[in-house]
């Protein structure tokens, strides 16, 4: 039912989230800022109300101006028999959970049966002890239709011969629930021999295992563990295997099946995050953990024996990436897979594969890459230095013309009761602008023309070191953002200020919908004290009621004269020579965005860069002729060498596949007629773009083809992800100039 609400409603672009009893008052008064509807289970949240309470939030969802709000009520409720449950009624969406009873419980346990992946045979409602066993349950704990499917799958896994179909009730599996082996011997069947018949028998065992269900990361934990001693039991020590080829195999498929295992954890976690209204996970996760072993089956086919992880490796990747880094501090059950993988195909090996190697170059180069990433974040953590300029009244401000005359405007002709919605890309602005206009709402002499703040006053002085206590910045994505609105800010609205107003500055408000409605409800009731400021990157977080209600400024990337003179002003021009191509380096890096901008300048500041060479370098940027070589190898008619078809020394493959990728781009750009753009190619000496546009062009003309379809079949190579490694990068070079010296002319060529 939560999935089919989820997906009309995302029809229109809104979003469907759980909230409690007590968020339905907040929730439904005045219209929304932020898309979404609010599900409640009433009949589990608020069965301790009081009367007063109850009447109170049924007159709040009564308001036809209120917020969606979907509310799940028992058949046995007293609320229908309110005196405003009529109205509650004409504006709300309401699902009658039913009570199931005897007399519907034979056609319900059919549709469920006909429905059902884990029946083995349609011949369950026909067992007298199955519907006995169900007849029990219902009398004794009245459950709704939701509950009673739990039960069902519980049932067939619990208690249902997979094999024969047969229902064998609780007693016959009381001995098993705490046997380990009940999980590992039909995992170890499955992927060691890839045995298809054994996965119902490993969903069996975690169902009998857990009866009572787990949570997605807690049971994405424990195959952990059966997957650490699956890596560490020896194939050659079971029975019936012989022979170098059957131990190889065997070896392989336990590779795969620990490779789509780290694919899948983030789909674990992905359960819990959903927070469905039911507080059981049971059917979720054995459901995941069914796509899991089929997927495994999938992939050890003979059809996929060259790579069974095609399609996977930049999800590996990232997933081995994403285990390493989060468990520097403290080992985990998934860093103990990760490192007996690698353990594992360090040993030496008979008739190694392909992409056994692969796999083995994938770790060991991520496990160097993370070391080099640590290393220069601890190093570049106390190199970054303050800007020599912060804006500090709107007159500093350069570019947003827009939106500075909107605030301005809106300072003198004294309307604040409505919120600010600053909306832009990060490091656009949106936070400087807003708290220079909060400063001067806040400041205490306000007699400026130009409307900014006085920079005198006590308030002015204190935004300079830090914030006022009567402005309150705070990230609605943060974690604690929920506990801290509670417990704090929501208290403290309800006092006014010395100064009598008071400002409230939120970022991310969209990930965080609920929280921000909460927010403005409690404010709307002192709207003449509070002021609001939301900074958000994309528009469509916003509702179209809520952007009615707001006040809506649009920040841009600034202009290239607009930057030109913001940089000069970062840099000072006094201390720096303005080298036009050094600008145009550090502007074409920037975006336009001024955030960037200044850590750019700081950072050239730092490093005390005069050159062009010296700011390339200073900005990492300084990669250029690696990638030119690289390209120009490829054009050579002569065989690559084991060096050009490899990074150079200290890159790893997916940093120079990014490079390469953006010397492709640049190539395209000026064989259209344009002029280069990335700025590390740009004011290259002797001008080696244009040079490898003259190349590629001589060759398109002998193969009797333009220019841009030659380019468009190595763009299919390198404008993809699957060449992140040094296999892939190595097999992406080869094609390119297989290519290139027309050796397999007519693929993708049109």
């Amino acid at each position: 039912m939560i999935e089919a609400l989820s997906q009309i409603s995302g029809r229109g672009g809104n979003l469907i989230f759980d909230c409690s009893f007590g968020d339905l008052f907040s929730l439904s008064v005045g219209g929304g800022l932020f898309q979404g509807i609010g599900i409640c289970d009433w009949p589990k949240e608020g069965l301790n109300a009081t009367a007063e309470r109850i009447t109170a939030t049924l007159e709040a969802i009564s308001h036809q101006d209120g917020q969606p709000v979907i509310l799940f009520v028992s058949s046995e409720s007293t609320l229908p028999r309110h005196r405003l449950w009529s109205k509650v009624e004409e504006v709300s969406l309401l699902i009658h959970e039913p009570v199931v009873c005897s007399p519907a419980l034979l056609p319900i346990l059919k549709y469920l049966e006909s429905r059902s992946a884990l029946v083995p045979q349609r011949n369950l409602v026909r067992q007298r002890e199955f519907l006995n066993y169900f007849e029990d349950i219902i009398v004794h704990d009245r459950m709704n239709l939701h509950e009673l499917r739990l039960a069902f799958d519980r049932a067939v896994l619990l208690f249902v011969d997979p094999d024969t179909g047969l229902f064998s009730g609780e007693v016959a599996n009381e001995k098993q629930h705490r046997s380990r082996s009940i999980v590992m011997r039909p995992l170890r069947s499955m992927v060691e021999r890839r045995d298809p018949l054994q996965l119902p028998e490993f969903l069996r065992g975690l169902a009998v295992r857990f009866p009572c269900g787990r949570r997605g990361d807690e049971l994405a934990d424990d195959l952990a563990r059966y997957t650490v001693t699956l890596l560490k039991l020896d194939p050659a020590r079971q029975r019936c295997v012989s022979g170098t080829d059957q131990l190889e195999d065997r070896k392989c498929r336990v590779l795969v099946w620990v490779c789509v295992f780290l694919v899948f954890t983030n789909r674990f976690s992905e359960i819990d995050a959903q927070q469905p209204i039911s507080g059981s996970h049971v059917d979720q996760t054995l459901i995941l953990v069914d796509e899991l072993g089929r997927a495994f089956l999938d992939r050890t086919t003979p059809i996929t024996a060259d790579d069974p992880l095609v399609g996977l490796w930049a999800q590996l990747r990232s997933s081995i990436s994403f285990v390493r880094a989060s468990s520097e501090e403290s080992e985990t059950s998934f860093s103990k897979v990760v490192r007996d993988l690698a353990s594992l195909l360090g040993e030496s090996t008979v008739a190694e594969r392909q992409w056994i190697a692969r796999l083995r170059d994938l770790l060991t180069s991520d496990a160097d890459n993370l070391t080099s990433n640590n290393r220069q974040a601890v190093e570049s953590g106390s190199v970054r230095l303050g800007s020599r300029f912060q804006p500090q009244s709107f007159v500093d401000i350069i570019g947003h013309q827009v939106a500075v005359a909107g605030l301005q405007q809106r300072i003198r002709s004294d309307r604040h009761g409505a919120p600010l919605v600053l909306c832009g890309p990060k490091g656009v602005g949106k936070r400087t602008l807003g708290r220079i206009y909060a400063k001067r709402l806040l400041c205490e002499s306000g007699t400026n023309v130009d409307a900014s703040p006085c920079g005198s006053c006590p308030t002015c002085k204190e935004f300079e070191t830090r914030s006022p206590l009567e402005f309150v910045e705070f990230d609605a994505g943060a974690s604690s953002a929920a506990q801290y609105v509670r417990e704090e800010l929501l208290p403290n609205l309800r006092f006014e200020t010395s100064i009598g107003r008071r400002v409230v500055m939120i970022t991310n408000p969209d990930s965080n919908p609920q929280l921000v409605e909460v927010c403005l409800k409690t404010l709307e009731k002192s709207s003449a004290v509070n002021s609001f400021i939301f900074t958000v990157t994309h528009v469509r977080g916003l509702s179209g009621a809520g952007q009615s209600r707001a006040e809506m400024y649009r920040l841009f990337a600034l202009t290239p004269l607009e930057s030109r003179r913001l940089a000069e002003r970062f840099l000072g021009s006094a201390a720096y020579p303005h080298d036009s191509q050094v600008l145009d380096v550090i502007l074409a890096e920037s975006g336009g965005l001024p955030g960037r901008l200044r850590e750019l300048c700081d950072c050239i500041q730092s490093t005390q860069s005069k050159t062009l060479d010296e700011v390339r370098k200073a900005l990492g940027l300084d990669w250029a002729k690696a990638a030119i070589g690289f390209w120009r190898s490829l054009l050579t008619p002569h065989e690559l060498n084991e060096k050009e078809l490899n990074p150079p020394a200290g890159v790893p493959p997916s940093g120079m596949a990014r490079r390469v990728s953006s010397v492709l781009n640049e190539i395209y750009y000026v064989g259209s007629g344009g002029e280069t753009r990335h700025p590390a190619l740009m004011h290259l000496k002797d001008n080696p773009i244009s040079d490898l546009v003259s190349q590629i062009t001589a060759r398109s003309a002998e193969r009797g083809m333009s220019f841009h379809q030659l380019w468009a079949t190595l763009a299919d190579i390198w404008l993809c992800d699957d060449h992140g490694d040094a296999a892939g990068f190595r097999g992406a070079s080869l094609r390119s100039h297989a290519i290139l010296r027309s050796e397999i002319l007519g693929v993708n060529l049109g």
